[in-house]
């Protein structure tokens, strides 16, 4: 009987154990979450915003708590990414790509915790393919309504942006847009000299691409017509 009764109280003692040893252990425990939810990140998103020749913008959604992000790249189909930059801004200009080239971009968010970087997952994959091709064959015709400047078609492209300078080398502004391969700069002062060049263009999703911009042309000055003069010279010798 006295042997029945040490074994009850044997198993009620281990049950105690039990019992206090599951209090304690998430009372004792219970700042690890805390410190690891005070250490996450958020994924972030990216979008690109937008692409020329040689570049390509990247729009990225800010992340609460994070100090910084890494951004990778990877030509396409490869998936080999490097880290090409770290930013603290939520735009990013890859200004190292190549025309020809297709590339894909992703992010992650970082900070700093205790002297050790705490980083977020990857964001999704945003890619920019090769770039719309130079605009080719440019050239630039006096018509009685301005000067025209025409050129051959791209691939791709829905449009075709036109600009102009006063001299070669000097600032080129953006004049006009044409839907086909030609363009008429009805403001152009025919008595002078103009300079155009000429790029290719296509809107996708929001983002704006551009071809890589053509070769450089120069108008012509339109000569005064002189056949009123010449009328009344040869009638001076009648």
């Amino acid at each position: 009987m006295q042997k029945k009764i040490i074994q009850r109280i044997a198993v009620i003692a281990c049950l105690l154990c039990l019992v206090m040893g599951y209090i304690a252990t998430p009372l004792s425990g219970q700042d690890i979450p805390k410190a690891q939810a005070a250490t996450m990140l958020a994924r972030t998103n990216i979008t690109i915003k937008q692409r020329t020749a040689t570049t390509v913008t990247l729009s990225i959604r800010k992340v609460s708590g994070a100090q910084g992000y890494q951004v990778y790249r990877a030509t396409l189909g490869s998936g080999k990414y490097e880290q090409v930059a770290n930013t603290t801004a939520t735009t990013y200009k890859d200004t190292k790509r190549k025309s020809s080239v297709s590339y894909c971009y992703k992010v992650r968010p970082y900070k700093t915790v205790k002297g050790k970087k705490v980083y977020g997952s990857c964001s999704n994959v945003a890619c920019a393919t090769a770039t719309l091709k130079k605009t080719e064959n440019v050239k630039v015709t006096t018509e009685t309504n301005g000067n025209k400047i025409s050129w051959s078609k791209v691939s791709g492209a829905s449009k075709y942006n036109v600009y102009r300078s006063a001299s070669k080398n000097g600032e080129y502004k953006y004049i006009g847009c044409s839907s086909t391969v030609s363009y008429t700069d009805k403001t152009a002062d025919q008595s002078k000299v103009y300079y155009y060049k000429v790029r290719a263009y296509s809107g996708c999703y929001f983002v704006n691409y551009y071809g890589v911009y053509s070769d450089i042309v120069a108008s012509t000055v339109k000569e005064a017509d002189t056949n009123d003069g010449k009328k009344e010279d040869s009638n001076k010798d009648q």
